[in-house]
């Protein structure tokens, strides 16, 4: 749900979902049940790709090409299970403009204390 709270115009962004396939669960599934009705609502354009398993390298570097295919200015990679403040992208972008001689933008990463709440 963090990223349906994004503050960023939704034409300026694309969502990549590239699946693992990780074992015992249905990603297309899963996918059509919770994701495909919120794109164009309150989510921008998804692109979804489902693939064998090559780990978490692999999996982050098949987004990283997929994303590629859509000409965008910055890409900004994140996993599955993490939560974004709604502000995420608008700084991420600012900063990356500010500093156009920076290669990698990391955002900070904090433990979720409500985590299983």
């Amino acid at each position: 749900a963090s990223l349906e709270q994004v503050e960023y115009p939704r034409d300026e962004w694309a969502l990549v979902i590239v699946n693992n396939r990780c074992a015992g669960f249905d990603i297309e599934g899963h996918f059509q049940k919770h994701w495909a009705a919120k794109v164009g609502v309150t989510l921008p354009k998804t692109v979804f790709q489902a693939q064998e398993n090559n780990g978490f390298a692999g999996g982050h570097n098949s987004a990283y090409e997929l994303s590629r295919q859509l000409s965008p200015r910055f890409i900004y990679l994140l996993n599955g299970d993490a939560h974004v403040d709604p502000r995420v992208l608008a700084a991420s972008v600012s900063y990356a403009e500010e500093h156009p001689k920076a290669a990698v933008i990391q955002s900070r990463l904090m433990l979720d204390q409500e985590a299983g709440k």
